[in-house]
């Protein structure tokens, strides 16, 4: 799978993507607080997208980082304004601040609703709740009062913090239309930062920064020179969700800056925080919780004493082995890291560690039976595609093992359940992750191997479209482990793998019975059958109609749009089977039935293979649909051609079979 490389300094810029926005001069007047214009208040809709609930007028993010003493602080300034179009804009009165309680303040709130009547309504200091969310976090709510249809609501804070190595990522693009999003930081002093952004900085304005005006904004603050970036979009149109997407913000226009180079006062010597990936390497090597976890030859023999040994004649088979070792003996305990708090001996004893954790105890296993293995960083899927132009840790929120048996390389991920050699948990599947040890590190590509999941179907079809059937459904990998943990989790005898996706299509589906045996061997397929019944026809006349392919591959929304804007992202490849026989009704024969078919994609990786007969001998209608997807990713721009197949799979999903009756 190919990279996004999708970062752009505040020198350099590249536009990736921005959904429609508009790259025009456009000229903005200074905001000011409380200062509503007369057209803002009289808008009643927006004319680019009539359907807008609310828009938001204007949102900017300041940050400074200032000196503080002997070292640094940041402060950070939000401005919020947003009109209410629409009732269903309303519970965007209620905003909450969060911040965390021994590094943050937030401080100098003030917040107006601005009525079409003219009348404006300032909140006070009792109006800000704050509240406790536990012993770190606390969050500031508040809540405009009078909310009505063309009302703006307005509000500004303050957070103070101690934290300087990164601002948060801000997102321009939000579920509303955006007139105006501004993210800007000013750096005081000689440190230096990087500017990570995938969009182009004064997009929608008509002048650049410039060494005078940074030099004016310096000057003014009276602050010691330093360093302005400033990214300004305006026009963004309302994010619209599309299917098959995992995580929408890999997409949206974003920016932050990283500390990349500082001046230690106590030392008063200039230090590297970014520096390089082959630095970065060294530092994770020499870390306390990580590299001395694992390489601490007194503890790691504590460790190796309460293991036994790893059996197989081939490494594989002895890092399969080491895999159901470790999950047979730890639980996750829920927590996504790259760190292990405690020696991990102690951690093995307790029986229960973070993911980093885990797989630390899975390195040190099989380099303990002199296996080539290293240490692996990822991302987690929901956090963004990977960063690999300069080396931001903080990127990173889990451990994995990359292990070379019998001459291949694998990934190894133990998650305290079940997983299986060359399976990162499907959380980890981020396109790519970092490989670090004591004599290099490198990028590696993450891919998740094709995941079959077959069902075999048989059934008696009656004459008042009821049917009765069996269904005996084997997947692997992926699916049987989201399978199985649907089951253990399940409460609701009537819900669960397979009887959910009957019921989203036939709602009255009754299940009668389900069996399944405990799934210990993750490498083996998790077998599960179910004995339902369910209404798939219906009688007209002399004719029935019915539905014979009761499982589908694809819904109906990934074919909605006539183009999209995003990837289709199906996660991992996957190969679905369905085979399926019915007896008809007595009396009943076949009057239509769609026919066979067979569809392929221009690149090959997606085959549809579709059959349905009719044995007249026997009065049965045997069905057979099998849809194999071997890329997990499709870009937007293949989508055209796609949606063709897609759409095909769907009709053959939806096609009905006719029976007439024959006496």
């Amino acid at each position: 799978m190919s990279h996004s490389k999708n970062l752009v300094l505040a020198i350099g810029f590249m536009l990736l993507f921005i959904p429609s926005a508009s790259i025009s001069s456009q000229t903005f007047e200074e905001i000011v607080f409380g200062v509503i214009p007369p057209e803002d208040l009289a808008l009643t809709q927006l004319e680019s997208d009539t359907s807008a609930d609310a828009y938001v007028l204007h949102d900017q993010v300041n940050h400074e980082i200032y000196k503080h003493n002997f070292s640094f602080r940041k402060r950070t300034i939000v401005h919020r304004r947003l009109k209410l179009f629409q009732a269903s804009s309303f519970e965007r009165s209620d905003v909450e601040i969060g911040y965390f309680t021994e590094t943050e303040k937030v401080k100098g709130l003030k917040a107006a609703i601005y009525l079409p009547s003219g009348e404006i309504i300032d909140l006070d200091r009792r109006d800000f709740i704050r509240e406790e969310e536990d012993d770190d976090f606390s969050v500031v709510k508040f809540t405009f009062p009078q909310v009505t249809e063309g009302a703006v609501i307005e509000y500004q804070y303050e957070v103070e913090s101690e934290s300087i190595i990164q601002t948060d990522k801000y997102y321009f693009q939000e579920d509303i239309p955006v007139r105006r999003a501004v993210y800007d930081a000013y750096i005081e002093g000689a440190n230096t930062y990087v500017a990570v952004s995938n969009c182009i900085a004064e997009m929608c304005v008509n002048h650049n920064i410039n060494t005078s005006e940074a030099d004016s904004i310096r000057r003014a603050r009276n602050r010691d020179p330093g360093s302005l970036y400033r990214f300004e979009l305006c026009d963004l149109p309302a994010l619209d969700p599309e299917p098959y997407v995992d995580n929408l913000t890999d997409y949206l226009p974003y920016a932050f800056i990283q500390l990349d180079r500082y001046l230690d006062y106590s030392s008063m010597e200039w230090k590297d925080y970014l520096g390089t990936w082959n630095s970065a390497a060294d530092r994770m090597i020499q870390h306390e919780n990580i590299g001395e976890r694992f390489l601490d030859q007194r503890q790691l023999n504590r460790l190796s004493d309460k293991l036994p040994a790893l059996i197989g004649e081939t490494e594989f088979k002895k890092a399969q082995h080491a895999l159901n070792l470790i999950n047979g003996n730890i639980e996750w305990n829920g927590e996504y890291s790259f760190l292990a708090d405690e020696q991990l001996k102690d951690l093995w004893e307790k029986g229960s560690a973070n993911s980093g954790a885990i797989n630390m105890m899975l390195l040190v296993i099989l380099k303990d039976h002199d296996i080539e293995a290293k240490p692996v960083l990822t991302g987690l899927r929901n956090y963004g595609r990977p960063i690999m132009d300069y080396p931001i840790i903080r990127q990173f929120q889990h451990l994995m093992v990359l292990a070379n048996l019998d001459g291949v390389d694998y990934l190894l991920d133990a998650n305290g359940y079940r997983s299986e050699v060359g399976l990162p948990r499907e959380e980890a599947l981020n396109e790519a992750a970092w490989v670090f040890d004591e004599d290099t590190n490198y990028w590696i590509d993450v891919e998740a191997p094709l995941v079959t999941d077959l069902y075999r179907v048989s059934g008696q079809l009656q004459a008042d479209g009821y049917c009765q059937f069996h269904i005996q459904n084997q997947s692997k990998q992926y699916i049987a482990s989201n399978a199985y943990e649907d089951l253990m989790d399940e409460n609701d005898v009537v819900e669960g793998p397979v009887i959910d996706a009957l019921l989203k299509k036939y709602p009255d589906s009754e299940l009668i019975e389900r069996q399944y045996a405990a799934w210990t061997d993750p490498t083996k397929p998790f077998n599960l059958n179910l004995d339902v019944r369910a209404q798939i026809g219906q009688p007209l006349d002399d004719f029935l109609y019915t539905q014979l392919v009761l499982i589908d591959v694809f819904t109906s929304d990934l074919v909605d749009d006539d183009e999209r804007l995003f990837p289709i992202d199906f996660t991992f490849p996957f190969k679905q089977i369905y085979i399926a026989e019915f007896d008809l009704p007595e009396g009943y024969t076949v009057d239509e039935m769609p026919e066979s078919s067979r569809v392929r994609s221009p690149d090959g990786s997606i085959n549809v293979q579709f059959m349905m007969a009719h044995n007249e001998a026997e009065n049965k209608i045997s069905v057979n649909l099998t849809v194999r997807v071997a890329a997990s990713m499709y870009p937007a721009n293949q989508y055209g051609i796609l949606r063709e197949i897609f759409q095909r799979v769907i009709d053959i999903q939806d096609s009905m079979v006719v029976l007439k009756r024959i006496n």
